[in-house]
């Protein structure tokens, strides 16, 4: 197994143990190492190289005094004449055995999972010692996010493992977290070792400590967009849960006016593009290609926008102004920070385009926004958190490195809490004094740097983007193609999984891929529309279906009623009529009895002669018409129960 992670892995088991601070970490390390080798005098030098022997750390010498002295105070060692001398016999049995055990059985899983997760989902055969340089490479990627302000870089070994590498293990990280919780629980213990082993390079780490009531606090524009979500649900929520903290720990956090104007203008720019529907990737923002990649439209972005006062007061973030240039005393060179923030970009930022971020005036706003930072100090260099009066809190590493360059160029030697720090750091600061927000913080900050890994970078749409333009220009592809390649949001997502994040994997083959699997998708996607369509069409179909059954059935009850009525109506007709005809026969054969004069007796027995011979004629009866008439009554009972 390897050393590095091992050892990163028992700093934070002992931390978990004993909840010590970032020095005490390393105590059982040093007191195992003392043990080994069987010291009897610390030579710094010998032991830093047995150190890193033994453990895989780089530990710089001013670290390993700061440790032997809380040897010392522990009764470990002893100075005497300029020397340090072991206390063998007080040495604690710090027997690593039974941990180092433990922790490569976790590791041996960990990495047999990885290889079959890379085997079985991304076609990838990888070795042990690939998975253990992939890891180490991982975590030494964001050392600058911790460790912007320290002098030595980190204690972690030079690594450089293949893209491929770093996509995978990024890729299965996500996959552990939402499948597995033992083995994400144990990349996150090695995540957390790492940072509690990179405080060690702060020689004024505890000035970072303390309580941040009535701090003022400005957050950067990439902090307000990872609030917004423009870079990932985990670090929204990595965001979201720092200002919850910063609110708890009664800080004021503040939006700067020019920080608002940037935000506006980035959402404004964006949404203007995505109401053109054409815009070009390799030059779009980081919101741009988000939007692109997720199928943000436009009139999402607008609701984004139109909710962004009150995202900012429901996280209790005032909006205020930059302060003016009166006190002149406190105006500090803004050429001279620009000039510094150019150069740390150029050093820190792969590809970085000096001229297209003075076009943008990113840089000027930086400086603007920092200048007025240090104003707001009015001279101040506080050597302590709670004493810094103002803060500036950015997600761009590279910002918090020129600023603290500058600060170190107008203060020299003598340190001073730097006025910009990244969110990163100050969560460190923050869990490491709590211990119990352990878990929260960094989960969620592994997962955002995990699914920042997985995005395509800069120079991977680049050669993307050109290998597009060199087929069209070859005629290997039409009009439309290059449309689809250039601007369908799937042609990301599959750039992501055919390279696994490798520039060198883009050629035209794979660029082709890329093109059959758009197509692919739209297929699949019409395919979906269709079944979709043909489903609803079933349904609707079987609806109806069985609304006419429904109709049918209560027609032909309604039918069966208004037969029973006209039947009824029939017989009281037939007998009423039936009464007539044997009132009118016994009339005329009885007159005397019933009292018919002259006329009315006429009447009645032409009535009787008509009917007669109208049955002797054409065989009419009365009982002839029972079947008509029931029809007729029938009809206009049915017509008068549907009304």
């Amino acid at each position: 197994m390897n050393r590095t992670i091992l050892s990163l892995a028992i700093i934070k088991t002992h931390w978990d143990k004993n909840k010590a601070d970032y020095i005490d970490n390393f105590i059982p390390l040093t007191a195992n190492l003392l043990k080994e080798n069987q010291y009897s005098e610390v030579d710094f030098n010998q032991f830093q190289k047995d150190f890193q022997e033994r453990y895989g750390l780089h530990i710089p010498i001013n670290a390993l005094v700061t440790i032997f002295n809380r040897a010392k105070t522990k009764g470990l060692v002893y100075r005497e004449h300029g020397k340090i001398y072991v206390k063998k016999e007080n040495l604690p049995d710090h027997d690593l055995a039974i941990a180092s055990k433990d922790i490569e059985r976790k590791f041996n899983r960990l990495t047999d999972t990885i290889q079959k997760y890379a085997k079985d989902q991304l076609e990838t055969d990888l070795h042990n010692t690939e998975i253990e340089e992939g890891l180490l490479s991982f975590l030494k990627e964001h050392d600058l996010d911790i460790l912007f302000a320290a002098k030595d870089k980190s204690v972690l070994p030079d690594v450089k493992p293949k893209n491929k590498i770093k996509y995978v293990i990024s890729k299965f990280s996500i996959h552990a977290y939402e499948s597995n919780p033992q083995i994400f629980q144990f990349l996150l213990d090695v995540s957390i070792g790492h940072a509690l082993s990179g405080a060690i390079l702060y020689s004024e780490f505890n000035s970072f400590s303390g309580k941040l009531k009535d701090l003022n606090i400005y957050l950067d524009t990439p902090i307000i967009l990872n609030l917004l979500g423009f870079n990932g649900e985990f670090k929204q929520q990595s965001v979201q849960e720092l200002i919850n903290i910063l609110v708890e720990e009664k800080a004021n956090v503040f939006i700067l006016d020019t920080t608002r104007g940037e935000v506006d203008s980035i959402l404004s720019d964006c949404h203007r593009w995505l109401e053109k529907g054409i815009y070009d990737l390799e030059k779009a923002s980081r919101v741009l290609r988000y939007c692109h990649r997720n199928g943000i439209s436009a009139s999402d972005l607008e609701q984004t926008m139109v909710g962004l006062d009150r995202l900012l007061s429901d996280n209790q973030i005032t909006s205020t102004r930059v302060p003016s240039y009166d006190e002149k005393e406190f105006v500090i060179d803004e050429e001279k920070l620009s000039d510094t923030i150019f150069k740390t970009y150029g050093s820190i930022i792969d590809n970085f385009d000096s001229v297209l971020a003075e076009q943008k005036g990113t840089i000027q706003r930086d400086v603007k926004v920092l200048s007025g930072i240090y104003r707001f100090r009015k001279g101040h260099n506080p050597k302590s958190i709670k004493d810094s009066k103002a803060l500036f809190i950015t997600s761009n590493t590279a910002l918090a490195f020129a600023s603290k360059r500058f600060e170190s160029l107008q203060n020299g030697s003598s340190f001073t809490i730097p006025s910009c720090l990244t969110d990163v750091f100050l969560g460190t600061v923050i869990w490491l004094q709590s211990p119990q927000r352990v878990e929260t913080i960094n989960s969620k900050k592994f997962m955002a740097e995990c699914y920042s890994a997985i995005q395509p970078s800069d120079k991977l749409i680049k050669k993307y983007l050109a290998e597009i333009e060199k087929l069209k220009s070859n005629n290997k592809i039409s009009n439309d193609d290059y449309y689809l390649l250039r601007s369908h949001r799937v042609s990301i997502n599959l750039l992501e999984t055919k390279t696994m994040g490798d520039p060198d994997a883009i050629d035209a083959s794979s660029t082709e891929e890329i093109l059959d699997g758009i197509i692919q998708s739209i297929k699949e996607k019409e395919a979906k529309k269709l079944s979709d369509e043909i489903e609803t069409h079933k349904q609707t179909k079987k609806k109806l279906e069985t609304q006419e059954e429904r109709v049918k059935t209560i027609e032909t009850s309604l039918e069966r009623k208004s037969l029973r009525v006209a039947r009824l109506i029939w017989k009281i007709l037939f007998g009423f009529t039936s009464l007539i005809v044997a009132f009118c026969l016994f009339a005329n054969l009885f007159p005397d009895y019933f009292n018919i004069k002259g006329g009315m007796k006429v009447f009645l027995w032409v009535l009787i002669g008509l009917m007669t011979l109208l049955n002797l004629l054409t065989g009419f009866n009365f009982m002839g018409l029972k079947k008509v008439i029931i029809g007729k009554i029938q009809t206009r009972v049915l017509k008068w129960l549907k009304e």
